[in-house]
């Protein structure tokens, strides 16, 4: 992981693409285990302090963590089309 010139901005990269697997287990149980992929299509994938990932489609999660915050996939601009509501 790296420093950008930006402030707050990283940069994670490896050539050539990286391919991670993630096992954890489950935190209120212990006992359930849950395995998540992460693929990341470019050499480098840029992230806030939060986590907020800034190229989204060079970058793939399967498994558990695809299942999770639907709300998190967004951009972090997104909004609701003028006269929608829920």
């Amino acid at each position: 992981m790296n420093l950008t010139d930006e402030k707050g901005i990283y940069a994670f990269g490896y050539t050539p693409i990286l391919n991670l697997m993630i096992n954890y287990k489950h935190p209120q149980n212990g006992s359930n285990y849950h395995t998540s992929f992460i693929t990341f299509l470019d050499n480098f994938t840029y992230f806030d302090s939060n986590g907020v990932i800034f190229t989204p489609l060079k970058t793939i999660v399967e498994g558990y963590w695809q299942t999770l915050r639907m709300g998190d996939q967004l951009p972090v601009d997104y909004e609701l089309p003028s006269g929608r509501t829920r």
